[in-house]
């Protein structure tokens, strides 16, 4: 054998955490000496999960033909309201066509998708108020010495999370278990024997970069990194978030403390070993033990119900005109359109009522005697609309019209190269 063909017969392959990449360490000590002179070491980088390129800026020629193709008309003579198919359309026209598919589109506009971003939006306006009240704890810390009662504070910042958690997990898992219409998406289908594994990494890897995007602009473009940390988070876990191991290798620090990662991440987030590993959405839904009123949010009208699941029912399910009217806040659903263009950027000081607010009102168990025995058939109190409904369908073939006609000469369906070296870019549980 020649000396390329041995050049690694003695050595050690081992992980860098610090710059998130496999490092060769030969065992020769001349080797080792050329390293040390300045030559660099054999690397295998682990490259990032397939993302979607998204358009920074649009001009006002762009801006018009969003308005006359793409924008959802409102009724003459009503008062428009950002609603979630807004944010979707936004996210989709800045997005590159060439990454997309008819299949992710119709996927993508479907009642199950839209009641996981809808919980997203929900969990990320709380956990976003969660992350600067811990920061401006942080800074008065240093000036002033911890209240006694600063513990109690927290451990309910952290309930109050579960709770939103919990209802974002079981959206995640609908879509994860290929429940009602996402049995035509799942990698298993309902009459196939083989795994269709590439097809499902490519509607998790662009489904999660989508979601990042609305919930960002849907939060006024705020947090992104944040948003990308803790949504990664979730769905892959700590081990596999790539996000952070990406932000380690660039040395980008997000300052937190032990505590506050307690309050941010749960008592139910447990560390796992990686063949058993699961999201920490499926051990939120698993280990936890939620009121089944909040679970039931959105599906059945279970009776009685206290003050946090009917602020929680109207947040999670409510149309965005019922926001606006009970004056709660998530992101900007529910505002008046006239407050922003068409790239849905705030136009500044307007009539807007800036009263508008999250906050979770205390939780009340329920009392073992009004425990229902039957699981109850009176249908939830706000359901999707026909109109909205046929928003989305008509919405949905404007995307596909746009997606084929950007990838003429492409198959209907052909997947993007998708270049992912862990495994743990499927969806796990």
């Amino acid at each position: 054998m020649g000396e390329e063909s041995t050049q690694f017969a003695s050595g050690t392959w081992t992980w860098d955490d610090l710059t998130n990449e496999l490092t060769f360490q030969s065992a020769n000590q001349d080797d080792q000496q050329g390293t040390a002179q300045g030559q660099t070491a054999t690397k295998v980088v682990v490259q990032s999960a397939f993302e979607v390129k998204f358009r920074d800026t649009v001009d006002n020629v762009e801006k018009i033909r969003f308005r006359r193709r793409f924008q959802r008309k409102a009724k003459i003579g009503t008062t428009s309201y950002i609603i979630l198919q807004d944010i979707k359309d936004v996210v989709l026209f800045l997005a590159s066509p060439k990454d997309l598919t008819t299949k992710f589109i119709r996927f993508f506009h479907t009642q199950t998708v839209d009641s996981f971003l809808r919980a997203a939006m929900v969990y990320f306006q709380y956990y976003i108020q969660v992350w600067e009240t811990l920061v401006d704890r942080r800074e008065e810390a240093k000036r002033k010495i911890p209240h006694l009662g600063v513990k109690g504070i927290l451990g309910t910042l952290s309930d109050e999370l579960s709770c939103l958690r919990c209802v974002l997990a079981r959206e995640y898992t609908c879509m994860l278990t290929g429940a009602g219409e996402m049995l035509e998406f799942h990698h298993m289908g309902s009459m196939r024997t083989k795994s269709l594994t590439g097809k499902e990494r490519y509607l998790f890897e662009v489904l999660l970069c989508i979601t990042i995007r609305v919930i960002w602009i849907g939060m006024q473009r705020k947090y992104l990194n944040l948003i990308e940390r803790e949504l990664n988070r979730l769905i892959r876990g700590k081990l596999f978030n790539i996000i952070q191991h990406r932000d380690i290798r660039l040395g980008i620090a997000l300052e937190k403390s032990k505590e506050e990662d307690r309050v941010l991440d749960g008592k139910y987030c447990v560390d796992e070993r990686k063949l058993y590993h699961r999201s920490p959405l499926a051990q939120e839904l698993i280990l936890a033990e939620h009121d089944y009123r909040l679970l039931g949010i959105g599906v059945k009208n279970f009776t009685p119900k206290d003050e946090l699941v009917k602020y929680l029912e109207i947040a999670f399910s409510a149309p965005e005109t019922v926001l606006f009217e009970k004056g709660i806040q998530v992101g900007i659903l529910g505002m008046p359109s006239k407050c922003f263009d068409a790239m849905l950027y705030y136009r500044g000081k307007t009539s807007i009522d800036e009263k508008r607010n999250f906050h979770i009102p205390t939780y009340t168990s329920v009392r073992d005697e009004e425990v229902i025995e039957e699981f109850p058939t009176e249908k939830p109190l706000y359901e999707d609309s026909q109109e909205r409904k046929l928003i989305r369908q008509k919405q949905c073939d404007l995307w596909v019209t746009h997606v084929k006609t950007s990838q003429s000469g492409k198959a209907k369906d052909a997947i993007p190269s998708v270049t992912v070296i862990s495994t743990a870019s499927t969806l796990t549980i």
